[in-house]
């Protein structure tokens, strides 16, 4: 069995493993429980106000701030928000970097709340959906972002592998690109 490094940085490959990567229930899990985290904390703050509307500003406000500040931790919880800590899930740069401020920026308050009130919800539901289908389990908010979800405690190397559609996984700019399509018959 050819390895990949388990090191996520230094991967430059279109093949990576769908064990690796998180599942989509504990995806959805990680999102209800820093939900639940951040509406308890709007709803104690709600209650004290008298008011829906600090409850949902919280809830919308909390939500962004929360996971910009929990996913760009230094060390062992780089891309984790608790949700996602306690159900071993991590958030990864498409180029195998470490989660910084400025992904985490685009990712939630671009990739997931901006678009969302912009749309009305409608595109957090698409959002949410979009996950069913695509091949490397990410949803909208993870394509703006440049961001994949990977089981925390699995490595890639040890997993099976599958190749998948689409760009080399990290890829480098110097990673070499896919041959172009064969001329068309006849040509």
């Amino acid at each position: 069995m050819s390895t990949v490094p388990s090191d996520v940085t230094t991967m430059r490959t279109s093949v990576i493993s769908t064990e690796a990567l998180g599942s989509r229930a504990a995806r959805f899990g990680a999102v209800f429980i820093d939900g639940i985290l951040v509406a308890v904390v709007a709803g104690i703050l709600g209650v004290a106000t008298h008011s829906a509307l600090v409850y949902y500003a919280i809830v919308l406000v909390g939500s962004v701030v929360y996971n910009v500040l929990l996913l760009p931790r230094s060390g062992e919880h780089n891309g984790q928000t608790l949700g996602k800590q306690w159900l071993g899930l991590r958030v990864v740069s498409t180029d195998g970097a470490p989660v910084t401020y400025g992904v985490a920026i685009k990712r939630e308050l671009l990739g997931r709340t901006l678009l969302n009130v912009i749309t009305f919800g409608l595109y957090g539901l698409v959002d949410s959906l979009w996950i069913l289908w695509d091949a490397r389990k990410q949803t909208l908010h993870d394509k703006i972002g440049s961001t994949y979800v990977f089981k925390a405690h699995v490595d890639p190397a040890e997993a099976p592998r599958l190749t998948l559609p689409g760009p080399p996984v990290f890829a480098s700019p110097s990673s070499p690109t896919f041959p172009p399509p064969p001329p068309p018959p006849g040509s």
